[in-house]
């Protein structure tokens, strides 16, 4: 922040007085905050859409009740919003939330940084290809709001309508897939994770999701963040999916299809369909997550209809005109001819994984062109063109280097199975398989128990294929074949398998009782965060239900639990200060169960403000004890708040952490006394001092301030000051030492103080000041004790008592008797030439103890002791065998 905007916030917070985080100025209130980002994550399902307000001047805020918040996004100003940039700023007003931890931003359902200042949000959100669901919620003490933007980012969008769907029914579901993009997918693997983003759906029995018209129930579904995913296995041919969301403004329909394998018909593809509203569905039961498997006997029996085959994409490689291609040049020309399509946007060109939009496509030529830069030993260039009747696709493979030359091996030696891993968990097996004869991948096949796999990597600079493997319980054969101009080749393996517990084709058998491998955050930890994830990793376990969390003797729902790894996490909203979760893991065999603890330290937006409510300063009491009572805001801590009296520290207080309010008896000084109260939180600290008086009526009295009870001097002649009360003068007042009565005593009657100086003697002397009038008379005593003058300190070794002594422990309980000190630190003990620090001095027995850390053999112990009259030295040898 510059000079100027120091200045300014300076001003503002000077005219304040109100809430925290809100700056009252001239009856018109404006949200004032500090620039910052945003690490809380809110529960919210609350929905704000097209929802504009008049933010040019803001209503009175006469009370500290705080209204509903506000927000609405304002960039950009309307809802499905078309791009061509991969970027854009978002920007959004908000009111009636006390800092940017109220406040959550999240893109595609992840929570993003923003910049919030004022009552203006901003911050850039980097785009997907296709639908953007750009969310912005609120949260403070009365509820919580959203505000909601779609952006669909197309990189050859060319600005020139409003792209807002026609047939949008306001709080009627919204279903937007995210994986896979298209209606129709071809998959190269038989395991595939479907996503979605579903809007206006509070209930996971508000989905309906099937495949080859087999409903699938273990799809995991988040309603704050809208996301629906399940993993799926698909089978051979076409898999049919339908993903159905309802609720009672409408219902809304996807249908999509995944091929995988060989694939004889193509599908036709379903158009989206919006029916009238059902009935609303009660909401009930946990939300899980399971892996589900599509079989051959699960598939759809139905004919497909038949779609123009000729109408699909056609993709051409020209150059390079072999594939793989060996290239010893850096840069390498990608052509191909891509027909069947409608536009650019219907080309995905794909750099190892990632997509590129910087290709040149010419409509007249139909040629694709782009000049690869080589930057590893292999490139993977993948090109995918799309229409109304489906997918297409081309890999090219592209080396940096020479063309191998095949090795001269035996036949028996085409293809060799060289590494296969231990099965792991659900018999997930791993292999390597050196192919010692000139292929490509598309030469190769792979089979599983008499079923195609096409789930497998080739290195053909390696001349190797790598591939992991789930096998079934017991017998598994595999078999790799080559089929090039040479001939057939082929190689199998028989393996098996007894431990077998994966989900794809029975439940985990579970016979012993479950347990808690661990549990994060650790116990003890401490988060500036109101909100955490608990993971809890547990064994023995099948269901989330099994699994018990208690926040604060308040029961937790909606824990998500992953099946695959045992795996439970849950969103916890923490207390300011101490929280204690209680964790059960529980199955019919029996579990266990665990406590911990997270310190919630709650951030503050300014210093506390402190308040003393009684006394009043100035107050005068004729009693020797006073209780005072004040209010701290803005801290939850008792460690935060300490109380001074007299500049004593008051050990023992009441504070209410959730009203702020302080209270304690104080026993009083006779005469004035002081009163301090220091409060300190992230912020800074803030001191509140008062005074007050403490007087008796008739009867006179007396304190000796100095010097105390039972300390030890080694001057003999010593100040005294003491305050007396109701006596006509100094004719009044006697002082005696150890019997003596004591002549020079001052006397001052507008303080009430007496001072002087004294003479002691050597030992134990007992001092007496008694104060009389008519109505009595009231004394005090003090003893205390005179050393006189200093001797030479002295060293008596106990522990150990003599030197060359033997041990067989690595740690000495070191003792000793030492005189003529009074503290630690003039105590020097070492071990082997280093000094020790920690070391304990008793001063009522004179004893001197440290723990002294030992080394195998021979142990040099060295002790001096100091004051200023001289030193004493003790050295010793310990052997620790």
């Amino acid at each position: 922040m510059n000079k100027s905007g120091i200045i300014f916030v300076i001003v503002l917070l000077f005219f304040s007085k109100g809430l925290p985080g809100k700056t009252h100025i001239t009856g018109k209130v404006a949200n004032m905050y500090y620039s910052g980002l945003a690490h809380t994550a809110c529960t919210n399902n609350a929905l704000l859409r097209n929802v504009y307000y008049d933010w040019s001047t803001f209503a009175d805020y006469q009370s500290t009740v705080l209204e509903k918040p506000e927000v609405a996004i304002v960039h950009p100003e309307k809802d499905w919003q078309k791009t061509n940039q991969m970027e854009m700023k978002i920007e959004a007003r908000i009111k009636y939330v006390y800092s940017e931890l109220d406040v959550v931003c999240t893109v595609n359902g992840k929570p993003v940084e923003f910049d919030f200042f004022y009552d203006r949000l901003s911050f850039i959100a980097d785009l997907q290809l296709g639908t953007n669901v750009i969310k912005v919620v609120a949260n403070n003490e009365e509820g919580s709001i959203n505000d909601i933007k779609r952006i669909v980012f197309d990189p050859n969008f060319v600005v020139s309508k409003n792209d807002l769907p026609s047939n949008l029914l306001i709080g009627a579901p919204i279903v937007e897939m995210v994986s896979p993009e298209s209606q129709l997918t071809k998959s190269d693997v038989d395991v595939y994770n479907i996503q979605a983003y579903i809007e206006n759906i509070d209930n996971k029995e508000d989905i309906k999701l099937t495949a080859n018209d087999m409903e699938l129930k273990g799809f995991r579904f988040d309603p704050i963040l809208g996301s629906l995913t399940i993993r799926v296995r698909l089978a051979e041919g076409d898999n049919d999916f339908v993903l159905i969301a309802k609720n009672s403004k409408g219902r809304k329909e996807k249908t999509f299809t995944i091929q995988y394998g060989d694939v004889v018909e193509e599908p036709v593809i379903k158009e989206e369909t919006q029916t009238s509203p059902p009935e609303e569905i009660e909401e009930t039961g946990e939300i899980e997550y399971e892996e589900v498997i599509i079989t051959d006997d699960e598939t759809d029996t139905d004919p497909k209809p038949e779609s123009n085959a000729e109408t699909a994409p056609k993709i051409q490689l020209m150059n390079p005109a072999s594939n793989p291609f060996y290239s010893k040049q850096e840069k390498v020309l990608i052509q191909a001819r891509i027909t069947g399509i409608n536009s650019t946007s219907d080309i995905d060109f794909i750099i190892d994984g990632k997509r590129n939009i910087f290709f040149d496509y010419d409509e007249v030529t139909n040629i694709l062109r782009y000049e690869l830069q080589l930057i590893g030993e292999e490139t993977e260039v993948k090109i995918v063109a799309r229409n109304e009747a489906g997918n297409n696709s081309s890999t090219l493979r592209i080396y940096f280097g020479e063309d191998p030359v095949v090795s001269d091996v035996g036949l028996n030696e085409m293809i060799v199975f060289e590494n296969i891993s231990e099965p792991e968990l659900y018999c997930l097996t791993h292999f390597e398989v050196k192919i010692n004869v000139l292929a490509d991948k598309e030469d190769i096949e792979l089979e599983l128990n008499g079923g195609q796999v096409g789930n497998f990597m080739f290195s053909k600079a390696e001349s190797k294929m790598r591939f992991s493997l789930y096998l079934r319980n017991g017998k598994n054969d595999i078999s790799v074949s080559v089929n090039n101009k040479s001939g057939r080749f082929k190689a199998d393996i028989v393996l098996e398998c007894y431990d077998y517990e994966s989900e794809f084709e029975e439940e985990k058998v579970i016979s012993e009782p479950a347990f808690i491998e661990y549990i994060k955050p650790d116990n003890g930890s401490t988060t500036k965060e109101a909100s955490t994830i608990l993971q809890i990793k547990t064994g023995n376990i099948a269901h989330a239900d099994e699994i018990k969390v208690l926040l604060n003797d308040a029961a937790i729902k909606g824990i998500e639990f992953d099946s695959i790894n045992s795996l439970a996490q849950v969103m916890l909203t923490l207390s300011p200060k101490n929280n204690i979760i209680y964790v059960g893991a529980f199955n019919e065999f029996g579990g266990e169960e665990a406590e911990l603890s997270i310190y919630y330290d709650k951030q503050y937006t300014q210093a506390p403000v402190v308040s003393v409510n009684a006394p009043r300063n100035g107050f005068n009491t004729d009693k020797d004890f006073l209780m005072f009572k004040a209010d701290v805001s803005y801290v939850n801590d008792l460690s935060k708040v300490q109380v001074f009296l007299n500049k004593k520290k008051v050990p023992d207080f009441d504070f209410n952490d959730d009203s702020g309010k302080i209270q304690a008896l104080l026993d009083l000084n006779l005469g004035k006394n002081t009163l301090e109260i220091k409060a300190e939180n992230n912020i800074g600290e803030t001191v509140e001092t008062i005074s007050f008086n403490y007087r008796v009526r008739s009867i006179p009295a007396v304190q000796i301030l100095q010097p105390r009870e039972g300390l030890e001097y080694k001057d003999k002649v010593i100040s005294l000051n003491a305050v007396v009360q109701n006596i006509p003068g100094r004719s009044g007042i006697t002082l005696t030492v150890n019997g003596k009565v004591q002549a020079s005593l001052n006397y001052d009657k507008n303080k009430e103080e007496v001072t002087g100086r004294i003479s002691l003697d050597e030992g134990e002397n007992v001092i007496v000041l008694t104060v009389k009038n008519d109505n009595g008379s009231t004394s005090e005593t003090v003893r205390l004790k005179v050393r006189g003058a200093l001797k030479t300190p002295e060293i008596r070794l106990i522990n150990p008592s003599k030197n060359e002594v033997s041990v067989s422990t690595d740690v000495l309980q070191f003792e000793a008797e030492v005189t003529e000190i009074v503290h630690s630190t003039q105590v020097d003990l070492s071990v082997n030439g280093k000094i020790l620090d920690e070391i304990f001095f008793m001063k009522d027995t004179k004893m001197v103890k440290a723990e002294i850390p030992l080394t195998k053999g021979k142990n040099t112990i060295k002790i001096v002791v100091s004051n200023d009259t001289g030193l004493d030295t003790e050295t010793l040898t310990v052997n620790y065998k």
